[in-house]
């Protein structure tokens, strides 16, 4: 079980990041193991992250984004705290 504020998870057999799928253009952020909106999501919302962000680096997904048909291939953690530092100082600023 994970709480975060008023809210919680129950995962007996998987970790929460496998209910949320993959896009490149993403409707939540991953950052060091949290997951933000980033911006306001209309209820029922399919939650999308950027797998690159939890894939160890170079790791290649056995699929391909849906929207594109690029390789998804994960990033440095260089370039993953980086990137998601950015993200979310434009969320919160």
């Amino acid at each position: 079980m994970r709480w975060f504020e008023d809210a919680y998870t129950v995962t007996p057999e998987w970790p929460d990041e496998c209910y949320v799928n993959h896009a490149f253009a993403p409707n939540g952020l991953w950052h060091l193991g949290f997951i933000f909106a980033g911006g306001n999501l209309a209820i029922g919302a399919e939650l999308t992250v950027d797998y690159r962000h939890l894939l160890a680096p170079g790791q290649e997904e056995e699929f391909r984004d849906s929207a594109s048909g690029e390789r998804i291939i994960g990033f440095s953690w260089e370039e993953s705290l980086g990137a998601s530092t950015r993200a979310l100082a434009g969320l919160i600023a």
